[in-house]
């Protein structure tokens, strides 16, 4: 049987409908809608969004105020705003006293709750800790007993249990005393005592269970010196400097990264409060957390990363690239690098110095590479890189490694060797706040003049040096969101020597380079540009390659500027990029489906089939899957029906789930197809030879699907996007029409409308946003998880219209119609008139490429149907800019 193919949403997701019923004010359905959009994030396999946030009481406003504070009403919506931005399902909140805690409450509407701590006995909530119910239930409550200024007061400390499997957690929130009330150094190092020796008793009695501490402690560097000397050994900071009083802290069994310290919350209280918001991802032992000493496999990209993004790079940074071979040439070879005085030194080949040779031969540099795997076999390769820099100007903040080659069976000068490959990364701040992340990377020995393999690999060398490059480029990715990456190393290729080389390889990322005379390269990234640049000689780095110096004007670069995926043409509607195709558009059993093949049809030309043989790897998957991408046979899987054998061909291929995703599966089968020697049938001997049926008969659909994708003429995921010509009805509301002819129009998705900022930037799989977008909100969602779960919650509210099997007779124009289809998740669209609907997957010339915006019939997403109108006239929550 075939599985059913998802049209609506993850639960994280939530759907409009509720609130514009409810009536609420404007500000605080604003508010609403940015914090019901967050929600705990098991992709990783174990980590979620904590943070401390300290209100800034609302009497202040009456007893004290500072210049040009605002009362709590008014700030309260924009508090929640940065809470819903900020992706933590538990905050543990100070100075939130029962009018803000009412307001919150009542803005957020059901998604968060609060447990409080005690004041002289009695419950209040100016110590509490909020949390989703949605992500989180609570087991237990204890209470920590601990002075503040004058009177005791009780703190929480909360048992929290996973909705989502991740276990079970205990977050302990407090509020250690200023001076301003009564406090002291000593009564401060009183209450850190009394939660640290709590924490150790649950880490005695609980060892395995992650335990947390968060609250402003009004102490700096001295807090943190005293919580570790009493919690004991393991505990470690988020906090990415010792600089602020809001701290949050975890046990042994957790690791930070991402933390972010808004400073733009810290405004006197002028629009939200007088502290900074502390936030982090904490990641749960026994996911994977790619620390130093782990024995990662291929392509494992680092998941906790411990760095917050940094400001633009001013100025300028002297690189410079070696590759040194003995460890006796190491001292005068690292000597003349260091003469310019570069920023950075990215060294290979020196697995037999240890790092503390390589401070000494260089005084005022520091080194770093990961410790030594696990994996006996990795022992050589993975130490071989490594990263130098000037600590006076520069202090690292995390760093790793990464597998690139795995098992590269290669006969070099007639010996058969095993080897594998790896890059280095290290994240570096300068004194100003600047970050610059750093990769050393020791690639393949030359693949094109050492063809040769030994043994019966499932790859060629070339193939594996391609393989490595993409996951070179996907550590790129991972890194530059914290400021520009610059990538230097022996990379073993020259730029003539085929395209998956490292220059052809990179400049296709967006990297430029410089280079020896040999293979040493340094690459970077647009706004950066190279002031100067020159070579060593070898003798003088006493090694066999010369060392590349480059000097580079940073010109403000920055996090994410490096990144080039992602970019869409201007006038094209939200459509999903290369790489992210997603799912599909409606259930695929019937024979000759064309939507079906159209979305075969799109997965196959982004991968790279074209003309003829565009049409036939189309056919050809309609006997293997009749169009269907979660078949699967056995050990073959997906439109291709690719062999579990050749997992790791292609990246991207981590998980079973993965192969299902129709463009990985087409970019399997392209690599199988470019494999082939000869032409035409010959390319795709890994099927025809085996096929009961003949895909012939399929040619005419496939050909249709071609064409309608725009197929050999135009990459549909790219430039294939143009609006709709489908009117919808004149009795749609002018403002309702308006935004949807924007979502039509715009380049940049929901993000790049004047009403949704901040909002996030795709519709796929996504329905509830467009309709969130629709009626007035910012397009996160709000109410009700997914499209099946706003159908049900029509109904259990009495407001549905139609309950059944199709809408006969159809709603009335604007109604928000919601199907159940039977499959957990449903689907959710507005009805336009004239048989239409609107909505997120559908348009892009009704190309079947999942991610857009558009109209389908009213009757296809199938199922039960129920419709509503919230209400008789849309709140739109005012006009926005392109509709006035």
């Amino acid at each position: 049987m075939k599985k059913g193919i998802l049209l609506g949403l993850p639960l994280v997701l939530i759907a409009p409908l509720m609130l514009l019923m409810l009536g609420m004010g404007s500000a605080n359905i604003e508010a609403v809608r940015a914090a019901c959009a967050t929600t705990t994030n098991s992709s990783t396999g174990g980590s979620f969004g904590i943070g401390t946030l300290n209100w800034r009481g609302a009497s202040h406003y009456n007893k004290n105020p500072h210049p040009g504070e605002r009362p709590y009403g008014e700030r309260v919506p924009n508090m929640v705003t940065k809470i819903g931005a900020s992706g933590a399902s538990i905050i543990g909140f100070q100075e939130f006293e029962p009018p803000q805690a009412e307001a919150f409450l009542e803005a957020t509407d059901g998604a968060w709750k609060i447990v409080a701590g005690k004041r002289r006995g009695h419950p209040s909530p100016a110590d509490a800790i909020a949390y989703q119910p949605s992500a989180w239930n609570v087991d237990e409550v204890r209470y920590v007993s601990i002075r503040y200024g004058g009177p005791m007061i009780q703190v929480p400390l909360v048992r929290f249990t996973s909705t989502s499997g991740l276990g079970s957690l205990w977050v302990l929130n407090t509020h250690n005393p200023a001076n301003a009330v009564g406090g002291s150094d000593a009564m401060r190092d009183a209450a850190v005592r009394a939660e640290a020796e709590a924490l150790g008793k649950l880490q005695a009695a609980e060892p395995s269970t992650p335990l947390f501490l968060v609250g402003d402690m009004n102490d700096k560097a001295r807090f943190k010196r005293l919580f570790l000397s009493v919690a004991g050994p393991g505990w470690s900071s988020a906090n990415p400097s010792d600089q602020q009083i809001d701290w949050i802290m975890g046990s042994p069994a957790v690791t930070f990264s991402g933390t972010v310290v808004d400073r733009s919350t810290n405004d006197k209280a002028h629009n939200y409060t007088d502290h900074p918001f502390v936030y982090t991802t904490a990641q749960l032992a026994g996911s994977e957390s790619g620390r130093p000493g782990a024995s990662a496999g291929l392509g494992v990209m680092p998941a906790s990363i411990t760095a917050t993004p940094g400001g633009p790079v001013r100025g300028q940074v002297l690189v410079a690239n070696a590759n040194i071979k003995t460890r006796g040439g190491f001292n005068p070879g690292v000597r003349a690098l260091a003469g310019p005085s570069p920023d950075f030194i990215t060294l290979n080949e020196v697995e037999d110095v240890p790092l503390s040779q390589m401070r000494s031969a260089a005084p005022g540099y520091d080194a770093y590479r990961e410790e030594q795997p696990a994996d006996a076999n990795d022992a050589g390769q993975a130490m071989g890189s490594a990263i130098m820099w000037r600590s006076d100007t520069w202090t690292m903040l995390d760093g790793g490694r990464v597998k690139i080659v795995d098992d590269d069976h290669t006969v070099f000068k007639g010996t058969n060797k095993l080897w594998d490959r790896f890059a280095a990364w290290g994240i570096f701040q300068r004194s100003d706040g600047a970050v610059v992340s750093v990769i050393a990377v020791h690639h393949m020995t030359n693949v094109y003049r050492f063809p040769r393999q030994w043994g019966n690999p499932s790859m060629s060398r070339a193939e594996q040096y391609g393989l490595g490059m993409d996951y070179l480029i996907d550590l790129v990715g991972v890194l530059a969101p914290y400021g520009p990456v610059l990538v230097g190393g022996d990379m073993n290729s020259h730029p003539n020597d085929g395209p998956n080389a490292a220059a052809p390889r990179m400049a296709a990322a967006g990297y430029q380079y410089t280079k020896d005379s040999g293979v040493i390269y340094n690459f970077y990234a647009a706004p950066v540009e190279v002031t100067e640049t020159w070579e060593i000689s070898q003798a003088a780095v006493h090694s066999d390659h010369p060392a590349l110096f480059t000097r580079m004007a940073m010109n403000g670069a920055g996090p994410g500027t490096n990144a080039t995926i992602g970019t869409r043409p201007a006038g094209c509607p939200p459509c999903p990029t290369p790489g992210n195709l997603g799912t599909l558009l409606q259930p695929v059993a019937a024979t000759g489906n064309l939507e079906a093949a159209k979305v075969a049809a799109s997965a196959a030309y982004q991968a790279g089939f074209r003309g003829e043989d565009l049409v036939t790897a189309v056919a050809i998957a309609r006997v293997e899957s009749t169009w269907d991408p979660m078949a699967t046979n056995g050990s073959h899987f997906g439109l291709w029906q690719i062999s579990a054998q050749h997992k790791g061909k292609v990246p991207g291929w981590n998980t079973q789930a993965d192969i299902f995703d129709p463009l990985l599966n087409a970019r399997y089968a392209f690599a199988l197809y470019s494999a082939r020697p000869g032409s035409g049938e010959a390319k795709f001997a890994d099927w025809i030879p085996f096929e009961k049926t003949d895909y012939h008969q399929f040619l005419d659909v496939a050909r249709q699907a071609v064409a309608a994708t725009g197929g050999d003429t135009t990459n549909v995921g790219n430039t294939g996007c143009t609006v709709s010509p489908i009117q919808v009805a004149g009795e749609l509301s002018a403002a309702l029409k308006a935004r949807l002819d924007a979502m039509m129009n715009t380049s940049n998705g929901l993000c790049g409308l004047s009403w949704t900022s901040g909002a996030p930037c795709t519709y796929d799989n996504q329905c509830p946003k467009v309709v969130d977008a629709l009626y007035g909100g910012p397009g996160v969602g709000r109410g009700y998880g997914n499209g099946q779960d706003v159908a049900q919650g029509i109904i259990n509210a009495g407001l549905a219209q139609s309950h059944g099997t199709g809408l006969d007779p159809l709603p009335p124009v604007g109604a928000v119609v919601s199907y159940n289809t039977g499959n957990g998740v449903g689907h959710v669209a507005i009805y336009v008139g004239g048989g239409k609907i609107f909505g997120n997957d559908y348009g892009c010339s009704a190309n079947g490429v999942y991610g857009c915006v558009g109209f389908a019939d009213v009757h296809t997403p199938g199922g039960s149907v129920t419709w509503a109108l919230p209400k008789q006239a849309f709140d739109l929550g005012g006009m926005p800019a392109v509709a006035a």
